[in-house]
């Protein structure tokens, strides 16, 4: 993306679509580092993050991030967390 600040797609954090259609940005180098969090912190904890990309086959979903990194889809309706990505 061009955006300085900008909601991350699972592509981007993940290097591939587990849950979403392709073509959705691309890895970025920061997220390939092996002490990177993925998650969002809420009081010192980590809590799940919602993502940018809608799941694929389920319509009224998204991709997320649980708070120990590993990818799913929820609903949108759900209450959870976004981990905006910044540029400098």
């Amino acid at each position: 993306t061009l955006d300085s600040f900008w909601i991350k797609s699972e592509k981007e954090l993940y290097g591939r679509n587990i849950y979403s259609a392709p073509g959705e940005g691309h890895w970025y180098e920061w997220y390939r580092q092996e002490d990177v969090a993925w998650f969002k912190l809420r009081n010192g904890n980590p809590e799940y993050t919602m993502l940018r990309s809608p799941s694929s086959g389920n319509s009224d979903g998204f991709c997320r991030v649980y708070s120990n990194g590993a990818a799913d889809g929820s609903y949108a309706n759900h209450s959870l967390g976004v981990a905006f990505g910044f540029c400098t």
